[in-house]
């Protein structure tokens, strides 16, 4: 985000985006053909890197069209598919493994964003016009990063949405060792536990919605 971000502002949000989501896949395939587990988390940690900047990308450009409650709607709408993802994912990931074994589910990924790159590259418009884009250069990319990192209500909110994250993420990556190492619970039936602990945060964006 740190970057996706102002490269969006110099370069266009599409162009960007599409960028990220080729990446994403391209790290994912090499992930199903690595063989070394060192080369696959450096694989994984980039695949998040490129996949999150996409979405960072998509936001930007839901600014660019709508303001004030609009926006507020909009980024609730959006909210809805961040708990659906690691709620559906273990539910997926066991069907995909039992199919195929694990190495399926990297490809299973590849095509998921190559899918979302012809999606976008087809019917993603650009929102960002040429003439209200900044000049690229590296004096102005600091020159952003030093008014968001000193403006105080920004690192509030920031904070705040890190420790949210933080916590969710927490439970996500933790949650398989108690429920399935601990309590026993089946693997194929583990994914229903994790979307009964998301229902809190889709219901709560729907209340946004509202």
């Amino acid at each position: 985000g740190l970057f996706s971000g102002p490269c969006s502002d110099f370069w266009g949000r599409k162009p960007v985006l599409l960028v990220c989501y080729l990446a994403a896949a391209l790290m994912s395939a090499l992930s199903a053909l690595t063989t070394s587990i060192g080369t696959l988390m450096l694989l994984q940690c980039l695949q998040t890197m490129f996949g999150g900047a996409g979405s960072i990308v998509v936001m930007t450009s839901t600014h660019d069209r709508v303001s004030g409650r609009d926006l507020a709607k909009a980024i609730s709408a959006m909210g809805l598919m961040i708990p659906l993802a690691p709620a559906t994912a273990p539910l997926i990931t066991a069907a995909l493994t039992a199919f195929g074994g694990p190495k399926i589910v990297f490809w299973f990924l590849a095509v998921t964003w190559i899918v979302l790159f012809v999606t976008f590259a087809w019917l993603f418009p650009e929102t960002h016009a040429k003439d209200k884009r900044p000049p690229a250069s590296l004096s102005s990319l600091l020159h952003g990063y030093k008014t968001v990192f000193t403006h105080k209500d920004f690192l509030r909110y920031a904070a705040s949405i890190a420790l949210i994250a933080g916590g969710m993420q927490t439970y996500y990556v933790t949650s398989a060792f108690v429920f399935m190492d601990e309590w026993g619970v089946p693997r194929s039936t583990f994914g229903f536990f994790q979307l009964a602990s998301c229902s809190g945060i889709i219901f709560g964006n729907l209340l946004v919605n509202r």
